[in-house]
């Protein structure tokens, strides 16, 4: 919605009674309002994530252009991902937004073809920030800690006490909205932020820490990670897509070499080991100089996804084309670098 400024949004009350989502349009449906007949009073959908199918047909048949963003881990209908596959390919005047180029080729090897819209996040770009000069805060937003655990806080928490034998002025610190219970860990010593937070507090919380810790084992996206590069910390994740394509090795964060096991729906499942997530965490606390050059290396990089993400969207919902540009530059790149922040 950020980037679709003329769009309406109709919220759940459930939804926007949670002190983190941003409040419904206040354009409210009537109550028992059938949903066919709002249907036809709307000009496109958009659906995120989950594929609903009686819905979409719906609006199909009342003419309204539907378009689908989906996570390729949840690209399933019923308990079948061929199902899935089947009924989008049926529908071929669905839409498909691929999130990623990597979510763009699977879903290309299904049969599904779809318009890459790299995404991106409004959160403002931090271009600079402090490091400490000894010890490390780490920090891991587990949110509901994953289906099956992917997040992987038993990964981090394992590796944590190996790193906390190295070095021990580090702290970790763990966000969970599932109970801490729940994950069956010793999570003594770790400092635990239990609930649902209000937006400012988790954007405050990027500020108090240094490098972020994402052992997932796979995603739909992982928007907590580009949350988290925006706020200019390093992260340290596993090197299966799509980590892999907001995080560049040695460049903004480090990447561990996790084995491709048995795939989930049609995401890749990564499964990284404890010790050389544990090695990448000692070496970036250990050495300084390495987390400075990581912290918010190139901050126009991450402004310009926003700008492309902004335009290919407004493209693929509202038929918005990008403006044509002539740009004009010194015949010689500045001595320090060939991609500041400015020049984007």
């Amino acid at each position: 919605m950020h980037v679709l400024p003329d769009a309406s949004i109709f919220g759940v009350r459930a939804y926007a009674d949670q002190k983190s989502v941003r409040a419904p349009h206040p354009a409210a449906v009537p109550p028992k309002t059938k949903l066919a007949d709002w249907l036809a009073t709307i000009d496109t959908m958009i659906v995120g994530e989950v594929l609903v199918p009686r819905t979409l047909d719906l609006a199909l048949d009342a003419g309204v252009r539907v378009l689908y963003i989906p996570n390729v881990d949840w690209a399933k209908l019923g308990a079948s991902a061929g199902a899935w596959v089947e009924w989008v390919q049926a529908h071929p005047e669905v839409g498909i937004i691929a999130k990623s180029a990597q979510v763009q080729k699977c879903l290309a090897g299904h049969g599904v073809p779809s318009t890459l819209v790299p995404w991106s996040i409004p959160d403002e770009v931090v271009r600079d920030r402090p490091t400490p000069p000894k010890a490390t805060r780490f920090y891991m937003n587990a949110g509901l800690g994953g289906w099956q655990d992917r997040r992987g806080v038993d990964i981090t928490v394992k590796a944590w006490r190996i790193v906390q034998a190295e070095c021990p002025d580090a702290t970790f610190a763990l966000k969970t909205i599932r109970p801490a219970k729940d994950y069956g860990l010793d999570l003594r010593g770790i400092d635990v932020l239990e609930g649902m937070l209000p937006r400012s507090e988790v954007m405050a919380k990027y500020g108090e820490v240094d490098v972020l810790l994402y052992p997932s084992r796979w995603e739909g996206f992982g928007l907590s990670l580009l949350e988290a590069l925006h706020a200019g910390l390093p992260a340290v994740a596993t090197d299966g897509w799509p980590m892999n394509e907001m995080v560049e090795h040695e460049h903004n964060g480090l990447l561990v070499h996790a084995e491709r096991g048995k795939d989930v729906r049609l995401a890749p499942r990564w499964e990284c080991d404890v010790q050389a997530f544990a090695d990448a965490m000692i070496r970036i606390a250990k050495d300084h100089d390495l987390r400075r050059r990581l912290t918010c290396p190139q901050p126009g990089e991450l402004v310009a996804r926003h700008g492309a993400f902004r335009r290919k969207l407004q493209a693929a919902v509202a038929g918005k084309q990008p403006p044509t540009c002539l740009l004009l530059h010194g015949a010689n790149p500045p001595g320090n670098s060939a991609r500041r922040s400015p020049d984007y």
